[in-house]
């Protein structure tokens, strides 16, 4: 699929047609993501190992990358979430972003993700019916929850151990 909006902020999908099996993901630079997941997958060292071996297994005939949504930059974690739990076959393994690939700046291990040189707290939380949820900023999981920032954090922090049935999965 060629690109031709440089910049283009929104959710992406990578579908392999051959298993229906799709990965959702979100990203500032549509084009720039696109060529970093196609350079990972060719070179055999993508970070979603099942994926991976499914395009060693079918080739890369077999994958697409679709534009899913066109959305405003502070709406990109919220839309991912959304768009990752109506993907019922699918090869990501957390709710939201910057949880399954390492990244140097150590955001699995230390719960703070790098953003345009600033940082931000990701926020992962366990919901009511069971599924992990990973937010890219405290400000996120006030507004999916429907509470004030404060309480997040005190929850994110272990001051509290639930917050209307979301429980802090803390990594």
């Amino acid at each position: 699929m060629k690109l031709t909006v440089p910049g283009m902020c929104g959710i992406y999908r990578i579908l392999c047609y051959m298993n229906h099996r799709g990965y959702v993901g979100s990203t500032k630079e549509m084009m720039e993501r696109k060529s970093k997941h196609e350079n990972e997958l060719r070179g055999g060292r993508h970070c979603n190992q099942e994926m991976q071996e499914d395009f060693k297994r079918y080739g890369e005939e077999a994958f697409i990358f679709q534009v899913v949504e066109v959305v405003e930059e502070k709406e990109l974690g919220d839309r991912e979430v959304y768009w990752q739990t109506k993907e019922k076959n699918g090869y990501n393994e957390f709710l939201g972003g910057r949880s399954l690939c390492p990244r140097g700046d150590k955001s699995k291990e230390t719960g703070v993700a790098a953003s345009n040189g600033s940082l931000r707290r990701v926020v992962w939380l366990k919901s009511p019916e069971g599924l992990l949820w990973v937010f890219p900023s405290i400000y996120s999981a006030a507004k999916k929850i429907g509470v004030k920032d404060k309480r997040i954090q005190e929850v994110a922090n272990g001051y509290y151990r639930s917050l209307k049935g979301w429980t802090n999965y803390g990594i």
